[in-house]
């Protein structure tokens, strides 16, 4: 898969919705401000999977079929890291498109630390 260099406006809104699902409004928008100056650091796909107990979708979903034909540069993920674990906050059908592709396959991500955030 190629990359882009930085996030869109669009997965951050995208992080922001899921995060919203799972923490107050107030937290969840934190966590977003807190994406936009976060290095991008690469991780291993089979990683962060494993890391935030999700298993790779399979290529029959439609995201990750639409993705694994898609030949332009797609976002970097979104994670979210806490005391007990990890959540992709966006990029979950990019993730698992890459590792179908190659498990050990290296993903751009931004990821902050919410410390005293128990989803």
């Amino acid at each position: 898969m190629k990359w882009l260099s930085e996030v869109t406006s669009e997965d951050y809104e995208h992080a922001r919705n899921y995060l919203a699902l799972k923490l107050d409004s107030a937290t969840a928008d934190k966590a977003v401000t807190m994406f936009g100056p976060a290095p991008l650091v690469n991780l291993r796909a089979n990683d962060i999977l494993r890391a935030c107990g999700y298993p790779a979708l399979g290529k029959k979903d439609p995201g990750v079929k639409k993705l694994l034909k898609h030949d332009g540069p797609v976002s970097p993920a979104l994670i979210t890291s806490f005391v007990y674990g990890a959540d992709i906050a966006e990029g979950y059908h990019r993730i698992s498109a890459s590792y179908i592709e190659d498990p050990a396959s290296e993903i751009p991500c931004k990821i902050i630390y919410l410390p005293d955030v128990h989803p």
